[in-house]
């Protein structure tokens, strides 16, 4: 099984992995998750974000990742209760204590070894198999032979294949608690490492050294690396977090070279796993660009919104709204009237993307707009070029654009 994780730490960042070919996500609440600073999700979001996940087939995995205090276990357990009624699929764990009492209290829920409890050999992941862990997320460090030696033994294993190095193993770092008084493995990392040093040698003279950043390590990135990790068993493959601006492109090319890997040519929706590029809408639609204006997030549900107070659209009906690759304004050249775009964007277009563009557009045309649904990407294959011409969708390939029922013409 190939799966594609990646991480949520707010809705946003939620809507564009599931829009850029995630098998599931990783995300966390407000307390006990090991990313404190990011903003995360209260138990109201938390269920929002598993029912928009499940709609799109995506798997939510919830962290609860740090070391916990004796007198924050009933809480911690709480919040765990909470994330299972919400249709969480696993949680992710460090604190052993909390382990054995997840087990004895939810047996039927899924454990993940966090990558915060350092699995670098067969020993520890059996072990924590015999203790109920269905999954074990390796330490960052683990080599290629110590990879294949642990998926040997019983739980699923997860590889870190893209995303920042810790100086220190993973789990284990105390510099941030020393330093500033912030631990690492209560979700509150400093990361002293990535400030500037300068090296001293016995004398106390500063010796030369290549740049300042001494003790930060380069991003890890295994991608080049899939067809032997997949060689080694059942592979779930995850990134660490990054800003919501840096996720789609990451995405894209982690799900383009999972594609390649399980034998794929084209997008293949029911794996989640396809070639879409919704960064480079724009360029893919040419000089229309220039004459639309892309809504923001805030715009869009504002009309959303509207619709649904109305009653004219139900939640999940705008979630997949919302999941468009762009909405934008425009005119018509005719007569000048204003008209929405619903753009599906592929680098090879197929009919799958037909498919949503068309019921997305159809779905904000109940907001009380006039609305086109529209393709765009390099190229388009015939059976999806022959499905949007008989279901009214406009073709945009390589700038140039293609009417319904008509001859191609230029976009310009």
């Amino acid at each position: 099984m190939l799966e594609l994780v990646a991480p949520a730490g707010e809705m946003d960042s939620l809507r564009l992995a599931v829009a850029n070919g995630a098998d599931a996500v990783y995300l966390g609440g407000k307390s006990f998750s090991a990313r404190q600073f990011a903003k995360n999700f209260d138990p109201v979001e938390m269920a929002a974000a598993i029912r928009l996940a499940h709609l799109h087939r995506v798997r939510v995995y919830v962290t609860m990742n740090t070391l916990l205090r004796g007198d924050e276990i009933e809480e911690a357990l709480g919040d765990a209760e909470a994330a299972l009624a919400a249709g969480a699929d696993a949680l992710i764990v460090q604190d052993l204590g909390f382990l054995c009492e997840l087990r004895r209290r939810f047996p039927e829920l899924r454990l993940h070894a966090s990558t915060q409890m350092t699995a670098v050999n067969a020993a520890t992941v059996r072990r924590l198999g015999e203790m109920g862990v269905s999954r074990v997320v390796l330490a960052r460090e683990a080599t290629e032979d110590e990879v294949k030696a642990m998926a040997a033994w019983g739980p699923e294993i997860e590889v870190f294949v893209h995303g920042a190095l810790c100086y220190s193993y993973s789990g284990q770092c105390l510099m941030s608690s020393l330093i500033g008084g912030r631990s690492g493995n209560r979700g509150r990392c400093a990361q002293p490492c990535r400030l500037e040093y300068e090296l001293v040698g016995p004398e106390g003279r500063v010796l030369a050294a290549e740049g300042k950043h001494l003790l930060s390590p380069r991003d890890l990135c295994l991608l080049p690396h899939l067809p032997r990790l997949a060689a080694a068993g059942e592979l779930r493959v995850t990134q660490r977090g990054r800003p919501v601006d840096a996720l789609a492109a990451r995405m894209d090319a982690l799900a383009a070279h999972m594609s390649t890997l399980a034998g794929y040519v084209d997008s293949l929706r029911g794996q989640m796993l396809e070639l879409r590029y919704p960064s480079k809408a724009p360029a893919y639609l040419g000089a229309i660009a220039r004459r639309l204006h892309v809504l923001s997030h805030e715009e869009l549900d504002d009309m959303l919104e509207e619709a649904l107070a109305g009653g004219r659209l139900r939640e999940e009906e705008a979630e997949q709204v919302r999941l468009a690759d762009l909405v934008a304004r425009g005119r018509r050249r005719e007569d000048a009237s204003v008209i929405y775009l619903v753009v599906e964007v592929s680098w090879g277009v197929g009919v799958d993307d037909v498919r949503r563009a068309a019921e997305r557009a159809e779905l904000l045309s109940r907001a009380g707009v006039q609305t086109v649904a529209v393709v765009a990407g390099s190229w388009i294959g015939p059976d999806a070029a022959e499905m949007a011409r008989g279901s009214g969708v406009w073709q945009v390939v390589d700038g140039r654009a293609e009417a319904p029922g008509s001859a191609s013409r230029s976009a310009g």
